[in-house]
Parts: C-alpha cells; sequence; structure tokens
C-alpha cells in the first residue's frame, strides 16, 4: 500500500503530489520526529490528516534541511534490531524474522522537503 500526500494549493507539479509505500513513509515520519518535529498520530492514517498552513510546511521543510546538514547518512533505517540495521546501511539485504525494518533514503527526504515547499499545505490520503 502507499501513502497518497496531496497537497492543498500546489504553487508548481512537485507540490501536488507525494506518494511512498508505507513502509518508507513510517520512516520518513521517523526522520520528522528525529528532526524534531513533534508528529501528528493521525499522520499515520489516510484520513486527510496533515498541514494546512504553507508557513508551517516551509518550517517543517527548513527542520528537515537542518536534520539532514548535520547527518551524512544516505539511507535512514530503524528497527528494534540493530544488527539488522547495521546490514542496511551496508548495503546488505535484510534478512531475519518479524517485520523489516523500515528505511528512507536521502533523495526521498529530499524529494518530501522539495513537495512541502510547494504544496500549500498537504493531506494525507
Amino acid at each position: 500500500m502507499h501513502m497518497d500526500v496531496r497537497g492543498r494549493d500546489p504553487e508548481a507539479p512537485r507540490g501536488e503530489r507525494y506518494a511512498v509505500p508505507d513502509a518508507t513513509w513510517r520512516a520518513l515520519l521517523r526522520v520528522v520526529h528525529d528532526a524534531g518535529y513533534n508528529v501528528p498520530t493521525e499522520w499515520t492514517d489516510r484520513t486527510g490528516a496533515g498541514l494546512a498552513d504553507p508557513d508551517e510546511c516551509r518550517r517543517l521543510a527548513d527542520r528537515l534541511e537542518g536534520f539532514l546538514a548535520t547527518h551524512a547518512d544516505n539511507l535512514f533505517v530503524w528497527a528494534s534490531d540493530p544488527v539488522r540495521v547495521d546490514q542496511l546501511r551496508k548495503g546488505e539485504d535484510y534478512e531475519g524474522e518479524g517485520p523489516p525494518p523500515y528505511r528512507v533514503t536521502r533523495d526521498e527526504v529530499h524529494a518530501f522537503i522539495d513537495f512541502l515547499r510547494r504544496s500549500g499545505g498537504f493531506a494525507i490520503h
């Protein structure tokens, strides 16, 4: 399944839609959280929640850019098992029981930042 994030008042085509697999969206929300943003629980659902204020979207984009400026990783991974996280960061395939770790690339974070700057607010569907 995919999370479909739609711009409320897009100023450019890149602000119209941001869609990623659910697992990538969860990892992206973790990056948003680790960047110091209080992620509403509603952002994990497809209920139309999001940000209505374009200025708040730009502030979130700024916060994410600040996070990326202080983290050199090209892949952000979260899981309960640190060994698996290390394997993924080294480019190895996921092996193990249980749910796979969540991961998002630096490029995917940049794409979300670009979307935020052009979306005029967003709603998650």
